[in-house]
């Protein structure tokens, strides 16, 4: 690279040539200062290589940036009018830039190789003699207080400004021209004891259900502590509950005042089929009046059933109908008295339907009465009567009934002997019944006497007598006191004679 500066007039001049770069991509050649004027910057020698410019401050490119090669015309960027030439009928040529500045930020001048060779770049620009830095001056680091920390505990940050400054003017330069090696930290830790724990609330589930009573959501909670660089981690809850007492709570009701939504029900569609078979069709949608506005919801926010939106139906029939009758059946024992048969609507092709559609057809006979001639002869065979009452009032006890063989004679049953029956078939006589225990008024019950207490001359026995309501101990007034049976009993009354022992 060989440079040639004329300090005299602030006017620098360049050639930048010879050099490869690493890939095909950018590479940045030249910084433009701000406040640069009659700026020239051409390529040596025709290429398939590219100029671009980019800004400093914020990175934007203004000329042939992200790969994307822009015409060659006049722009206006940077503050100034810029002139960018190239060949327009896409021919290698060398690429050139000028503009009069002066440019109101500093500008990086790049090359987008796409050749291996680099055929070298000239350039020239002035700038003001006050922009000039001074060649002797000296640059140091400037630095203020740190801000206070971040965080009281946990691990925080505390940050201060450091700035390059010129040493005798202490006017702020750019980074590059102070030493980096020996440049102050802009941040340090701070605060990295760990904080005390604290129960934590997770956000709360979606409600169970969306309006209406019964709806719950629940969360999650749970002791943590920040530790070291601000890394959360969670701890046993005995150590929040001994600072907080017990954690906040972990399900609560919702939309308890929610109205809920409801199904609109449309009318029912005319049937799309003038004959046979057809569908008709309805409006059913979820809605609810909010504000005086009906707001539509999806299906599943109604939480009733969602009524039918389609049936079938037929308002004719395009084949003719007639009804179609099975066998007569029945007087086939000697208690019957009729004989009946089905009757169905039905097409010509087999396709039973309703009976309405045969109705300007007499509908046939369906049941006519036995001819006496016709039944079979009656058997005898087993009758019951009615089952009788519980034989207990309460608790468990037996129900029976009169069970006989029996011959019909057409208009009464007379018994005959039981062995004329079949008695394979024969009814129960008797079944176990049981009546609610509730139904058990209070009685005495009484249990088994003792012996006497004297063996002659006159002793007594005892005996246990409770008062009881279905198996259970109850008050004594609950049975009454005149039909208490006796608990002591006088007995062996007789006087005892020598050599006699009587013992009962």
């Amino acid at each position: 690279m060989e440079c040639e500066t004329k300090i005299s007039t602030i006017k620098f001049n360049e050639t930048w040539a010879g050099e490869k770069c690493a890939n095909e991509r950018y590479n940045d050649v030249l910084l433009i200062p701000e406040g640069s004027t009659t700026i020239v910057i051409s390529e040596i020698q025709p290429s398939n290589n590219y100029l671009a410019i980019r800004s400093k401050n914020n990175g934007t490119y203004y000329v042939n940036g992200n790969y994307r090669i822009d015409f060659p015309r006049s722009l206006v960027f940077a503050g100034c009018l810029w002139h960018y030439e190239r060949d327009q009928q896409g021919l290698p040529s060398p690429d050139r830039f000028r503009s009069m500045g002066p440019t109101t930020e500093p500008l990086y001048l790049s090359l987008l190789l796409l050749q291996e060779v680099n055929v070298g770049i000239k350039y020239e620009y002035s700038i003001p003699s006050a922009l000039v830095r001074p060649p002797n001056e000296q640059y140091i680091w400037v630095y203020e207080d740190f801000t206070p920390c971040s965080v009281t505990c946990g691990g925080g940050s505390q940050v201060r400004p450091v700035t390059c400054r010129s040493r005798d003017s202490l006017d702020v330069v750019e980074d590059n021209l102070c030493d980096d090696m020996i440049k102050p930290e802009s941040i340090q830790a701070c605060g990295t004891e760990p904080c005390p724990p604290q129960w934590v609330q997770g956000p709360w589930s979606p409600c169970s259900k969306p309006c209406g009573e019964g709806g719950t959501q629940s969360r999650q909670v749970y002791c943590e502590r920040i530790i070291a660089n601000g890394r959360p981690s969670i701890v046993e809850n005995n150590e929040c509950y001994k600072l907080y007492g017990p954690h906040p709570a972990l399900h609560q009701r919702c939309n308890e005042n929610a109205t809920c939504p409801s199904w609109f029900v449309g009318p029912w569609k005319p049937c799309d089929k003038l004959c046979d078979e057809g569908q008709q069709t309805r409006q059913v949608v979820c809605h609810q009046k909010v504000d005086g506005r009906i707001q539509v919801f999806p299906d599943d926010q109604c939480s009733e059933e969602k009524p039918d939106t389609e049936k079938s139906c037929t308002l004719t029939l395009c084949e003719g109908v007639d009804w179609v009758l099975s066998k007569f059946t029945g007087c086939d024992t000697c208690m019957s008295n009729v004989r009946t048969r089905t009757a169905y609507c039905a097409t010509k092709d087999r396709k039973v339907v309703n009976d309405s559609f045969c109705s300007y057809h007499p509908k046939p006979v369906l049941e006519t009465d036995c001819e006496g001639t016709k039944k079979p002869k009656c058997e005898a065979i087993w009758y019951a009567s009615q089952w009788g009452p519980c034989s207990v009032k309460c608790g468990k006890g037996v129900k029976i009934r009169r069970v006989f063989c029996g011959l019909f004679d057409g208009s009464s049953v007379t018994e005959v002997e039981d062995d004329k029956c079949d008695s394979s078939t024969k009814y129960e006589s008797s079944i176990p019944c049981e009546e609610p225990l509730e139904n058990c008024k209070a009685d005495w019950f009484s249990g088994p006497w003792t012996e006497c207490s004297k063996k002659c001359g006159g002793g007594q026995r005892q005996r246990s007598v409770m008062c009881l309501s279905s198996a259970d101990v109850t008050p004594v007034d609950l049975c009454g006191d005149k039909t208490v049976p006796d608990s002591v009993q006088a007995c062996n009354e007789f006087p005892c004679d020598e050599g006699i022992e009587i013992f009962f």
